[in-house]
């Protein structure tokens, strides 16, 4: 019973890694939308160095950077979760010689 719970939780830990890097993904991708320019047309005569609009360029900025921390920490995360594998398999492996 033991070894099938250790092997449910390296699934969970695997899936949820592989989760938080799709996350991590699909945010950075909504972060890298390109904002329209500011035109009289569309947006009542309001000018590109509006504070809504500054904010909103500021705001992806910031979530450009986050979404590639958290990419980031996914791959750490991802690679430890990797050496830990190998390294249970390593050492079973060499238990049975």
């Amino acid at each position: 019973m033991r070894v099938i719970g250790r092997r449910w939780a390296r699934f969970f830990r695997c899936a949820s890694t592989l989760a938080a890097f799709a996350a991590a993904w699909l945010w950075y991708r909504s972060a890298t939308v390109t904002l329209p320019t500011m035109s009289g047309a569309a947006f009542g005569h309001r000018s590109p160095t509006d504070p809504f609009y500054v904010a909103l360029l500021r705001a992806a900025s910031l979530c450009k950077w986050a979404a590639g921390f958290t990419g980031m920490s996914v791959g750490l995360m991802a690679l430890a979760e990797m050496v830990g594998i190998l390294a249970t398999w390593k050492a079973t492996r060499t238990a049975r010689c």
